[in-house]
């Protein structure tokens, strides 16, 4: 039996996790994508070195990126953002791809879940048998952040990066992605996903 792919993604906040730890069993493999962006950005010497060339070095803590000094920059400026984008996505995005179709997994694994926020983002949704949307209010999402971060980052700076987030991607067509409501109990959600589940795969 082939490999079923599960793309899961949805503004910060929204619980993506939640849905996310559902699939979280033997048969599975779960991909964070921002796990290995950050990766990327502190091993990549082509990414390396095209961020300190624009960035400076504002933004280096030894050999690698201090991710801080960078989130300041970034969630700041939304061009700033963009070029971000720019440098750590086109090879983010084979990389994944490369975990997703080209890894050999163990037999016993039957599916592989990608984890990111922002599959809107890169037009890959036919990489996936199934895509979900984990819909949240933004009043309920940002109410999680300010729990989440509990001071470490402002409730006017999670704003400003709520705001760039839903600048840069729409949720993704209805029609072609299941949309998760995440904004009541785990028990709810757990409901939800399984009788999706059994429709979709």
């Amino acid at each position: 039996m082939p490999i079923k792919r599960v793309g899961i993604a949805g503004y910060m906040g929204a619980g993506k996790s939640s849905c996310v730890q559902f699939f979280d069993t033997d048969d599975t493999v779960i991909i964070n994508a921002d796990d290995e962006a950050k990766a990327l950005m502190q091993n990549d010497k082509n990414i390396l070195d095209a961020l300190f060339a624009h960035f400076g070095d504002i933004i280096r803590l030894g050999n690698g990126i201090d991710s801080k000094s960078l989130g300041k920059i970034v969630f700041n400026s939304f061009s700033e953002l963009l070029y971000l984008n720019s440098i750590v996505h086109p090879p983010l995005i084979e990389y994944l791809k490369k975990l997703l179709f080209e890894k050999k997994y163990q037999s016993k694994i039957k599916k592989v879940i990608l984890d990111a926020a922002i599959i809107p983002v890169w037009n890959i949704d036919n990489w996936f048998d199934l895509g979900i949307w984990v819909d949240t209010p933004r009043e309920i999402r940002f109410c999680r952040l300010v729990e989440k971060y509990k001071g470490k980052i402002s409730g006017d700076d999670l704003s400003k990066r709520m705001d760039f987030q839903e600048k840069l991607f729409s949720p993704p067509d209805d029609k072609v992605w299941c949309y998760i409501n995440n904004a009541g109990t785990i028990d709810e959600t757990i409901g939800q996903m399984n009788g999706m589940l059994k429709k979709s795969i």
